[in-house]
């Protein structure tokens, strides 16, 4: 797996991003850096290496903090899946398509926590319309910036989108 050598860095820096922001905030979680990490490996590779970067990301998440295990597993393994799915269909390598990615996966994991949370009976920290407003538009704009950072890294060129012959 080519893709766990940009993986566990990134999520090391997501843990150290997390650990700060949570102390200077007080706890409150207004950016989802191990979002930008499942969205950064989406466009690049086959749905299941998105998938497992989901999974990974949200089990490291899990373990750091987490009202009920295996919460952020959930959510991030949906969204690496929706996110390598719908990057297919967009234009690789493009500003828009990560504006796409960033913000549907902030909505993605607010969705899927709630919806869980009402499955389980349990009460789950949903954030508050204002707070995933201010989530939104600081996953999208940092994203972006640390999206372009990851592929200047790792020195990566967008996939193209293969096509359909004509007959």
């Amino acid at each position: 797996m080519k893709a766990l050598l940009i993986v566990i860095p990134l999520l090391v820096v997501a843990v150290l991003v997390d650990a700060i922001l949570m102390r200077l905030t007080g706890g409150a979680r207004i950016l989802d850096p191990f979002l930008i990490v499942v969205v950064s490996q989406a466009p690049h590779g086959r749905k299941s290496d998105a998938i497992f970067t989901g999974a990974l990301a949200g089990l490291v998440q899990d373990l750091l903090a987490s009202v009920v295990f295996g919460m952020h597993m959930l959510s991030k393994t949906c969204i690496g899946y929706a996110a390598s799915l719908l990057s297919s269909r967009l234009i690789p390598g493009q500003p828009l398509t990560s504006v796409v990615l960033l913000a549907g996966g902030t909505i993605v994991e607010a969705l899927v926590q709630w919806l869980a949370g009402v499955l389980l009976g349990q009460s789950v920290n949903t954030p508050t319309l204002g707070s995933l407003g201010l989530s939104l538009v600081l996953n999208v704009s940092i994203g972006l910036a640390a999206l372009t950072l990851i592929d200047l890294v790792s020195r990566r060129r967008p996939r193209l989108a293969s096509h359909a012959r004509g007959r």
